[in-house]
């Protein structure tokens, strides 16, 4: 995307920010790895 012309910033929104935005909004989604349970050491929470 750099190569293409696009911004650090916009790079950041598309690969980062939009993913986070979107899989945090179900709430099982924890980026602080010292609050809660991991699993192979993903924060993601499974069957629950």
């Amino acid at each position: 995307m750099l190569a293409a012309g696009f911004s650090d910033d916009d790079v950041d929104r598309v690969l980062w920010r939009n993913p986070v935005e979107f899989f945090g909004q179900s709430g099982r989604l924890s980026l602080d790895a010292s609050a809660g349970e991991t699993y192979a050491g993903n924060s993601i929470k499974r069957g629950g």
